[in-house]
């Protein structure tokens, strides 16, 4: 290790969210004053896009030499459990030091690839966007118009290495007559473990929107409109929560999430679950050995208010890119 290398350690590759299938594979990441090695690539600060870490798990999305972006999560495995989160909260720190205070567009310049639209000449309804982090433009995909409130679009994939099926959910602004957006918006080749995601459109309008949105700066996706930001700020004095219902029989088991419940802030969340926890408390007992666990685990997590999404929604509203895994 040079004097100029602050970091130096092999982290485990995970997915989105944190985990990994199969055999795993570990990925030495190198920091020093000069540029960081992920693996096999060396990129220079210029080119990274972002850094964050979260307990002992690290993101870190970056330009590669062909210009296009990349991504990379991982995770720290060290024998005390503190030790981890620290390490990696002072590399952020030590990283976000060295990367040149300009905007982003001026520091990643022309040639970089955020997003593409495939094949163009059939039309613009297909983008590829090189990032699990998907940003959504603050409009209804269906007609276009100013959104109004948010709408859950899952999505679904089976875990080659594993054959689990896996579940994510994106949100996403939608107008109030179209919260439903089956055969409008479209997920291909989406996996907790994928960094190329495949959507398509059917209004060619809202693709164009979301190309441009989605090859923005990541510091640059902040909306200008002041009726959007009007829209934010009543947004604020709302909360928004997502409740988990347990559905079993036998050998099958199902963990189902609700729509976005949209209340006041003085509106008690214990009480808008209780139709959740009537589904899970009737249904979700009856498959062995997990369905008495699974169906506990769902009540007290419902009685404790469920989920709340509510600075998600914000930050979705506001042009923050997110993942299908939740981050």
């Amino acid at each position: 290790m040079s004097n100029s290398t602050f970091f130096n350690a092999n982290l485990i590759v995970t997915n989105a969210s944190g985990e990994y299938y199969g055999v795993r594979s570990c990925m030495r990441l190198t920091a020093s004053t000069e540029h960081l090695c992920i693996g096999q690539t060396t990129v220079t600060y210029n080119n990274v896009i972002e850094i964050s870490s979260q307990g002992a798990s690290l993101f870190v999305q970056y330009i590669d030499g062909t210009g296009k972006s990349c991504e990379s999560y991982l995770k720290y495995n060290t024998f005390l459990p503190s030790t981890a989160p620290k390490r990696l909260r002072n590399l952020v720190n030590a990283v976000s030091a060295l990367i040149p205070r300009k905007p982003m567009s001026e520091r990643l310049g022309q040639g970089h690839v955020l997003a593409v639209a495939a094949q163009p000449e059939k039309g613009l309804n297909e983008v590829i966007v090189y990032s699990s982090k998907v940003s959504f433009p603050p409009k209804c995909p269906v007609c276009v118009v100013p959104a109004s409130k948010v709408a859950k679009f899952e999505v679904t994939s089976v875990v080659p290495s594993s054959d689990l099926l896996k579940f994510g959910y994106w949100l996403i602004p939608v107008c109030h007559a179209h919260k439903n957006l089956a055969g409008n918006v479209q997920v291909n080749k989406w996996s907790p473990n994928n960094k190329e995601i495949n959507f398509v459109f059917k209004n060619q309008q809202y693709a164009q929107e979301f190309l441009a949105l989605n090859t923005a700066p990541l510091d640059s996706r902040s909306p200008k409109e002041a009726k959007v930001i009007e829209k934010i700020n009543k947004l604020r004095n709302l909360k928004f929560v997502i409740y988990e219902y347990y559905v079993s029989a036998i050998f099958f088991s199902f963990l189902g999430l609700s729509d976005i419940q949209e209340m006041n802030k003085d509106q008690n969340q214990f009480i808008r679950g209780l139709k959740f926890n009537a589904i899970t408390l009737t249904a979700g007992w009856w498959s062995f050995p997990f369905g008495p666990v699974h169906t506990v685990i769902v009540l007290l997590k419902n009685f404790m208010g469920g989920t709340d999404v509510s600075n998600k929604v914000f930050a979705v509203f506001a042009g923050k890119p997110f993942s299908a895994s939740g981050d």
